[in-house]
């Protein structure tokens, strides 16, 4: 009598054990469902695709996804080229002046609330009222770079651009074409132009 009173207590615990376990599975199902979702939320405009060569890497966009493009830039290594719009001004060794119409991480070595200042310049431009920065403050911390008066966001609004996308490794072109391509960056290349 007493075998069969512990082998009831016994399958009474295999059954707590099962049933906690059972619960415990479909905690972590639904949790890796939601996280699964959430990603793909987070950018649904670049989901990863591989494209055949014969289909085109084109489409029309607005505003509405350049700006989020510009704030990746930094995080994903992209460079973003705007076709016909000078971003900035970049000052040389020699006080010569060079127009710069690109984004990139790689030619600016900046920390992330510069990085944050940066993008927020070029789009905002240099109004105090409109970035939320002087014009000392500007000076002070990009001593070489020249901004526009007008911001990017008021030269494109309402505007619509040919998205074209491409990648290539920043080895290459600093000549290093026998590095293996395991140990290649991948830099994606986007150029807005403006449609007529």
């Amino acid at each position: 009598m007493e075998n069969a009173a512990e082998a009831l207590k016994l399958g009474a615990w295999v059954l707590i054990f099962v049933a906690a376990l059972t619960i415990t599975i479909n905690a972590f199902s639904l949790a890796k469902q939601s996280i699964d979702g959430t990603v793909q939320n987070i950018d649904r405009e670049y989901v990863t695709t591989y494209v055949d060569k014969s289909d085109t890497t084109q489409r029309s966009v607005g505003i509405e996804s350049i700006v989020p493009s510009i704030y990746r830039a930094f995080n994903d290594n992209y460079k973003i080229i705007f076709q016909n719009y000078k971003l900035y001004g970049k000052i040389d060794s020699s006080n010569n002046t060079t127009d710069i119409n690109y984004i990139d991480l790689e030619k600016e070595s900046l920390s992330d609330s510069v990085k944050e200042m940066f993008i927020k310049i070029i789009l905002m431009g240099t109004d105090e009222e409109k970035s939320g920065y002087t014009e000392q403050e500007i000076k002070n911390t990009f001593p070489n770079i020249i901004f526009e008066e007008t911001g990017l966001l008021e030269k494109i609004k309402g505007q619509t651009f040919i998205e074209n996308l491409g990648v290539y490794y920043q080895e290459e072109t600093k000549g290093g074409l026998d590095t293996p391509n395991a140990n290649k960056t991948e830099k994606r290349v986007i150029t807005y132009i403006q449609n007529k």
